[in-house]
């Protein structure tokens, strides 16, 4: 058993692609183990973790070490409620565009009770829009929130 965790490390520090498959999996397969009050525990550090400035040294990485955090709080159900400005800061920061961006829009449909967390994810997702040139997009997002609250 030994050889065998020693050679999955060694595979995981040599290819980043795999590394970041690999936390994907096991992440969403932790996530599901854990009970409502954990899930929520695990939020609070999370948020805390990815809000971390030390984060910049691995912005030329690909992935990133952010991306692939927020890669795997994605394929999470029910989603982690992480912060929609931190969302929109990883996504523009680490060149995680398209992942913050399905977060959001998974986001904002998980979170429709909640108008001010909703209208706070609409406006992250529309700057994301707006900062890809996804004019269409940003449009969309922008008439829903105003619909809503104009």
């Amino acid at each position: 058993m030994g050889e065998v965790i020693t050679s999955a490390r060694r595979l995981l520090h040599a290819d980043e692609a795999t590394s970041h498959e690999v936390w994907i999996a096991l992440f969403k397969v932790a996530w599901s183990c854990l009970s409502e009050t954990e899930q929520s525990d695990i939020t609070r550090l999370l948020t805390v973790l990815l809000a971390k400035e030390y984060h910049m040294k691995s912005v030329e990485w690909k992935p990133s070490m952010s991306k692939t955090l927020l890669s795997g709080a994605l394929a999470c159900d029910p989603l982690p409620n992480l912060p929609p400005q931190l969302i929109r800061y990883l996504g523009k920061t680490f060149s995680a565009f398209h992942t913050a961006i399905e977060y959001l829009e998974n986001q904002s449909e998980d979170y429709q009770k909640d108008d001010a967390f909703r209208l706070t994810s609409l406006d992250s997702l529309t700057d994301l829009y707006a900062e890809l040139n996804e004019v269409d997009y940003t449009l969309v997002h922008y008439k829903d929130g105003q619909d809503k609250w104009g």
